[in-house]
């Protein structure tokens, strides 16, 4: 019995793959990292995607429920565009840099953007 909860935490933990011969554990094939990148990618871009889409709505609510006339600035659909085809594009934009650190804000993750500048600071 004791063994066959071993095994059965075993395949828990790697979900229910197994290991292939000289791999280390944990470390992913080449093919499992491209897909994975794609993945992520994809994922970001629908979630940047949606972020825009529903921060626009909102702040048409916030404005009407406030009563009080406010006036946004916001870019062209032509250039909101570009940021999903051009990371570059989203942080050389200040809407783009706003809308993105907004968004990290709603996942927890506002540091990481603070990282990607000083990090892109010191390049230059």
């Amino acid at each position: 019995r004791l063994g066959m909860q071993s095994t059965l935490l075993l395949a828990v933990r790697h979900g229910g793959r197994t290991e292939r011969g000289s791999r280390r554990r944990g470390e992913p094939e080449e093919a499992d990292k491209g897909r994975m990148k794609r993945t992520i990618i994809k994922d970001w871009k629908t979630r940047l995607s949606y972020f825009l889409q529903n921060s626009s709505n909102s702040n048409k609510r916030k404005s009407k429920k406030a009563g009080k006339h406010r006036n946004y600035f916001r870019p062209s659909p032509e250039e909101a565009q570009l940021w999903s085809e051009a990371f570059d594009e989203l942080l050389a934009n200040k809407y783009g840099l706003a809308a993105f650190r907004a968004f990290l804000k709603s996942e927890f993750c506002e540091e990481n953007i603070e990282f990607w500048l000083a990090c892109e600071d010191f390049k230059k």
